[in-house]
């Protein structure tokens, strides 16, 4: 009977990690350090984002493309050929790492950016990097990279590669507008959090 409850455990957890729809997370207390911008963000901004810290803006020719970056923080190559138009795009950040996470393996590794196109739409994958200092976080034995972006109703799992030593966290889009924050999967944290869950039981 254990076994089969702890069967029914996993299966319980991973489904709820890999919801396409999983339920919001709040970003709490993001601590806006230096000169924060005092608009308000995009009302498709998760739970308590309520002001950015950071801001670029770059004109892309859709011939040529572009790389744009905020320093530190996120980097979007976007092809030649790869817009409809030429396009502004904005890239955003907020000041700290989410005290509360979207899923049971989930592990942050630096605050959410939010990427906005603005005038024209990608018809090829642009490729978004997502930066943060390996330094400052301590990644478990195995992680297995992620990135989540906001989609109004909750934070939603896309596929990414990681480079650890060089603290970049890459993923492709083509619908790239919106929040996203870099994480990785801590797979020592399945035992307890079965055993949570079949305690919940």
């Amino acid at each position: 009977i254990r076994q089969m409850v702890m069967l029914v455990a996993t299966v319980a957890v991973m489904a709820s990690a890999c919801s396409s729809a999983a339920s919001p997370s709040s970003l709490r207390d993001p601590a806006v350090a230096g000169a924060a911008l005092d608009r308000p963000t995009p009302s498709s901004a998760p739970p308590d984002v309520a002001r950015t810290q950071r801001l670029t803006v770059s004109r892309v020719v859709a011939a040529t493309g572009a790389e744009i970056e905020l320093t530190g923080r996120a980097r979007l190559v976007v092809p030649p050929g790869a817009l409809t138009d030429d396009a502004e795009v904005r890239i955003t950040a907020i000041g700290a790492v989410p005290s509360a996470i979207a899923f049971p393996l989930e592990q942050p590794l630096a605050p959410a950016v939010n990427v906005e196109i603005r005038g024209a739409e990608l018809t090829e994958p642009a490729t978004l990097e997502l930066l943060f200092d390996p330094r400052a976080v301590d990644l478990p034995a195995d992680p297995t990279a992620t990135s989540s972006q906001w989609l109004d109703t909750g934070w939603l799992l896309q596929d990414a590669s990681i480079d650890l030593e060089g603290g970049v966290l890459s993923t492709t889009s083509t619908s790239p507008n919106g929040w996203w924050r870099p994480s990785v999967w801590d797979w020592s944290r399945l035992p307890d959090v079965i055993d949570r869950t079949v305690a919940g039981l």
